[in-house]
């Protein structure tokens, strides 16, 4: 083996607890290396803890899920459902088991869909299949217990030395979409596994760089034989004066005719640092997640802050709420009779969309001023309930098209300063009433009065006519 090869062979970091390489390889003469990690479930759980984006993206959105307060909601009027927060199903999300919060139980789920793409709750069902508590259960621990004619007809949780087995009633199964198995499910953080390895590489080459370089910046080369002490003494020698980062930039004096030939390149000329900020969009990309959520703000204002908060919540957050509100409805709220569960829905307002909507309402004549302060969560004002009309513009109906052949249609007309009628001046319907009543002074003053509230500029001119039948 030549020197080099050696070198490399005691260079090669090894960080413990690395899973396993996957069956091919990339060869460099005797330097062999993974070219990247087949992980499993377990793997993808406990990367949640090792690589750094990966932790803030999933936190933060199961924090975001836990938050979110969830309701209890039973028939009331008509086709509207009333919120019962005293109901046992409300008590039994809020505290699932003695040792767990809600927002435990909600966060838990979350954070395994996104990480391996399935969650499970194992409930205590005691006298009756209503749960008396629920445990969230780590996916790596269940196993489905597949059937041809019932799909599914149990579970089965193996943690070290205990197994048991239960009845599918027992278990609440999340799943993501996964278009290979439909007993699977596939996490945003599977999705991304070699991104997740080369961004854990980086780190782990980054942090041994710091230590012994994690592979020689050179070569020492020499024109005479060195026997297997020499090198390991020279080894030594070496990594005693400059190994480790309070050595770093020393002096080296070399002897018994030792060149030193530069063979690694640096951070920079690596592109370390893009390839590092590379990942990192590889990662929040693949869940979704604004880069302003965490931190991340080179180009945000704050106009981009908002609209990317209104972003994440309504297409990061609420999906994840819509899966697990649409499972407990399924599979747990119909044991409770006609009752469903539903969540505040955490999606903010958008303050721009609000504020052009104003605008145009009431630039169109559509909106009151108050409704358009409304709207913008500014008070009522005295004098607001008005619409903003144009002097020139007077409202002119579309041509009625009348009930029945014969039918008379009877309009309210604007008296011009002159004394006449506008031609078919249409302001607002009366109330339909049968062809061949008239309509009562009832109707009339109440619809001239609305006419005088809402068009004050033109109160006093309006009169009750009959302007034109078919």
């Amino acid at each position: 083996m030549s020197v080099i090869g050696q070198v490399l062979k005691q260079a090669t970091p090894r960080a413990e607890g690395l899973p396993p390489p996957i069956s091919y390889t990339m060869n460099l003469g005797e330097y062999t290396t993974p070219a990247t990690a087949a992980r499993t479930t377990d793997a993808y759980l406990r990367a949640y803890g090792e690589i750094g984006w990966l932790f803030a993206v999933v936190s933060r959105i199961s924090t975001s899920v836990g938050e979110t307060e969830w309701h209890v909601t039973l028939p009331a009027a008509g086709d509207t459902r009333k919120p019962n927060d005293n109901h046992e199903l409300k008590t039994l999300l809020d505290h699932p088991n003695e040792f767990m919060t809600g927002q435990d139980l909600m966060e838990y789920t979350s954070a395994w869909l996104d990480l391996v793409g399935s969650a499970f709750w194992v409930m205590n069902l005691k006298g009756g299949n209503k749960p008396a508590d629920i445990w969230p259960v780590p996916p790596q621990r269940m196993t489905i217990l597949r059937s041809q004619e019932r799909f599914i007809i149990g579970y089965h949780y193996k943690y070290g030395n205990f197994e048991k087995d239960f009845p599918p009633e027992a278990v609440l199964r999340f799943a993501n979409l996964d278009p290979s198995d439909l007993y699977g499910g596939v996490g945003a953080a599977q999705s991304i596994g070699v991104d997740l390895d080369t961004e854990l590489s980086a780190a782990l080459w980054n942090r041994n760089f710091f230590a012994n370089s994690a592979r020689p910046d050179a070569v020492l080369e020499s024109e005479q034989f060195l026997n297997e002490n020499e090198i390991e003494r020279v080894r030594q020698e070496w990594s005693k004066s400059h190994k480790g980062v309070e050595r770093a930039h020393r002096v080296a004096i070399l002897r018994s005719g030792l060149k030193y030939h530069q063979i690694s390149l640096t951070h920079q000329e690596m592109g370390f640092g893009e390839q590092r900020r590379l990942n990192r969009d590889n990662i929040l990309g693949a869940f979704g997640m604004p880069a302003s959520l965490l931190g991340i703000s080179d180009t945000v204002n704050r106009a981009v802050a908002e609209s990317q908060e209104y972003v994440y919540a309504r297409w990061v957050v609420v999906p994840r709420l819509k899966r697990i509100q649409r499972r407990i409805n399924e599979s747990l709220a119909r044991r409770y009779g006609d009752v469903l569960v539903e969540y505040d829905d955490p999606t903010p307002e958008n303050a721009d969309q609000e504020r052009e909507d104003a605008r145009v309402g009431l630039g169109a004549g559509y909106m009151t001023v108050n409704e358009a302060r409304e709207e913008v969560g500014l008070p009522a004002t005295l004098g607001g309930d008005v619409y903003l009309w144009p002097a020139n513009v007077f409202p002119i109906p579309a041509k009625a098209v009348s009930a029945g052949a014969g039918a008379l249609w009877r309009h309210l007309a604007v008296k011009q300063e002159g004394g006449s009628f506008l031609p078919d001046g249409y302001i607002e319907p009366l109330p339909q009433v049968p062809d061949d009543t008239t309509p009562t002074d009832e109707s009339v003053g109440r619809a001239i009065e609305r006419w005088n509230r809402t068009m004050p500029r033109y109160s006093g001119l309006l009169e009750a006519k009959v302007v034109g039948g078919e």
